[in-house]
């Protein structure tokens, strides 16, 4: 199913505030993500650790509603928006 995925655009270093969209196919957010990263490489080790789960610096939501015990096998539905977003320290 298609699903946008909002990502923070100053991972790239634009301070916009502006997010970068992606269209991507799947079920669950894992899923999605996996489509992200083969679209845009360089985000992969900002969102999985070696693991493959979320790094601790990734904020992942579901329609505005924040990703719940960061379950990424949680279930997408057609047009549900994913945001995603980093934080930042100084």
């Amino acid at each position: 199913m298609s699903v946008k995925l909002n990502v923070d655009s100053r991972f790239w270093g634009d301070m916009s505030d502006v997010a970068r969209v992606f269209e991507v196919e799947g079920k669950t957010v894992r899923e999605c993500l996996e489509q992200l990263v083969k679209k845009e490489p360089s985000i992969s080790s900002a969102i999985f650790d070696k693991s493959g789960e979320l790094t601790a610096v990734c904020f992942i939501s579901i329609n505005m509603i924040g990703l719940l015990m960061r379950r990424l096998e949680t279930e997408v539905k057609e047009g549900d928006v994913i945001g995603v977003a980093f934080s930042a320290g100084g």
